[in-house]
C-alpha cells in the first residue's frame, strides 16, 4: 500500500510537470505569434 501510494504520487508529479510545460510552451507559442502580428501591423 505504501509503495503503491509513493508510486502514485510521483507519477501525478511527473504528469503535473508534464502538463506544466505544455501549457507554457503552447502560451508562449500564442504570445508569440500575437507578438509577430502587432510587429507586422506596427510595419
Amino acid at each position: 500500500m505504501y509503495f503503491n501510494y509513493e508510486t502514485g504520487i510521483v507519477l501525478v508529479s511527473l504528469l503535473f510537470s508534464i502538463a506544466i510545460n505544455f501549457l507554457v510552451k503552447s502560451i508562449l507559442f500564442k504570445l508569440d505569434i500575437k507578438c509577430e502580428i502587432l510587429l507586422t501591423r506596427s510595419i
